[in-house]
């Protein structure tokens, strides 16, 4: 006599209903096709697309689709290396061509005829911050500072970033004709000499700021929280 087997009516109802997602029934409707899904019985199944009794597309093609996804990704992210690399390329040769004026021979001891393969990477994290800071100094220029205490704040965040920039062009002619097994000085070296505090600039190239709006202070720029706060008295009752 053969073993009865129990079959759980939860699973049963699962079986017999499937939910589709919108696009994968237009495209039933569209090819008027029909959609088979076989399980295994190590959970592993495997489903077909067939019109007409014709094949329209199985869980292979879908894997083949995704390979295709994943090659389209990695070429997408080629061209943009390809692309920096040749916007690094002219910034490269700017500053060999600025390294043999004379205007600039405080910068550098001697023109710059080689230049390091490092000097890319340190290229893009600082052009990544200077379109960030370019930006941002964007958004200053365009939205109006009300009152005296706003105008000095917007100015000064215009003139900081004035001296940012200079400060990022000297850093970018230093790296490029550092000597091979130099220590390198870091960028806040540089915002230093350009009297820009390392925390105002990062305040001004980490991220986009969030400038306008009603009520809106320049000083939070620098101080989201009101300073003063600490210095008030508690009230009496």
């Amino acid at each position: 006599m053969p073993t009865a087997i129990q079959v759980n009516k939860q699973f049963l109802d699962r079986m017999t209903q499937a939910r589709l997602a919108p696009d994968m029934a237009t495209v039933l409707t569209k090819a008027s096709a029909d959609l088979s899904i076989t399980v295994q019985p190590n959970g592993k199944g495997n489903f077909t697309v067939s019109s007409s009794g014709r094949t329209i597309g199985d869980s292979q093609d879908v894997q083949k689709v995704q390979s295709l996804g994943t090659f389209i990704n990695d070429e997408r992210k080629s061209i943009v290396k390809t692309s920096v690399s040749a916007l690094a390329k002219k910034t490269i040769a700017a500053i060999v061509q600025v390294s043999r004026d004379p205007a600039f021979r405080d910068e550098l001891e001697r023109p710059i005829t080689r230049v390091d393969k490092s000097f890319v990477d340190i290229y893009r994290t600082v052009n990544s911050q200077a379109d960030m800071l370019n930006a941002n100094l964007q958004q200053v220029v365009n939205v109006e500072a009300t009152g005296v205490a706003n105008e000095r704040v917007r100015n000064h965040l215009l003139e900081t970033g004035a001296r940012c920039r200079e400060a990022l062009g000297k850093y970018l002619l230093y790296r490029a004709g550092l000597p091979e097994g130099e220590e390198a000085l870091k960028l806040n070296e540089f915002l230093g000499r350009s009297n820009v505090m390392s925390w105002v600039y990062t305040r001004l190239s980490a991220q986009k700021m969030q400038l306008g709006g009603k009520d809106f202070e320049y000083r939070k720029v620098y101080f989201p929280k009101d300073p003063t706060r600490v210095f008030r008295l508690p009230s009496e009752s």
